[in-house]
């Protein structure tokens, strides 16, 4: 289920009613929606605020970026701007009933969840949702699914692995690396992987803890039954 989340996720980022929507209100760099829209939810914050909170992005990459946000706006503002053009793209497609239950029990996880060390799930947990059940069913998937983020940088941290260990050690590799952008010479792989698949397994351990208790076993089922009519190739 969180991987079917992770995918919903993603796939309102590059719609294209959701960068059409956000052109019209203004943005047209995605590299600035994205990195505005998704950090926004903190506030107005700095470079270095994001570079902790995204993790496996490469440093550089968030201080060549940021500047540009800044320029175009108010990252709290293209937060709003971007989860209204998600909202909108969901709105589009996805359907009403699955969307409805995803909502309605997405915010129970959320709601039951005390946001220590989780700045964006804790950002994203606080925009208030649209009226419609495919517009809030949007914002619910991108709660809980910096919510996993999150969970998964304290996997990682207290690991002791650093982000570009972790990035190397994923299934994407390399590609994965320079789509966060990092260059240059890269750390082998091969004896992160054990370390990484530990990191792994405790991000998924305490995610199952978080659902588990806050629904029932027939709640659950019913997330994950509607989580998977949205997204069936998760």
């Amino acid at each position: 289920m969180d991987a079917r989340i992770n995918q919903l996720g993603a796939s309102l980022y590059f719609d294209a009613n959701t960068i059409a929507h956000a052109g019209e209100a203004g943005y047209s760099d995605f590299f600035v929606l994205y990195a505005g829209g998704r950090a926004g939810v903190m506030g107005d914050v700095t470079a270095e605020q994001v570079c902790s909170a995204f993790a496996f992005f490469d440093p550089g990459l968030v201080a060549k970026v940021w500047p540009k946000v800044v320029a175009a706006g108010r990252p709290s503002e293209i937060a709003t701007v971007f989860a209204a053009a998600m909202a909108h793209a969901a709105e589009a497609g996805w359907d009403e009933a699955a969307s409805a239950t995803v909502a309605r029990l997405g915010g129970v996880v959320g709601a039951s969840v005390t946001a220590l060390g989780m700045p964006l799930f804790a950002g994203w947990r606080a925009l208030a949702r649209p009226s419609t059940p495919q517009g809030a069913a949007a914002l619910e998937v991108h709660t809980l699914r910096e919510l996993r983020g999150d969970v998964h940088v304290q996997s990682v941290a207290a690991a002791g692995m650093a982000p570009i260990e972790a990035e190397v050690a994923t299934r994407r590799g390399t590609a994965g690396l320079e789509m966060h952008g990092w260059r240059g010479e890269f750390p082998d792989h091969e004896p992160l992987l054990a370390r990484f698949a530990d990191v792994e397994a405790q991000t998924s351990s305490r995610m199952q803890r978080i659902y588990a208790s806050a629904l029932s076993d027939a709640q659950l089922t019913e997330l994950a039954d509607a989580v998977a009519a949205l997204a069936p190739t998760g």
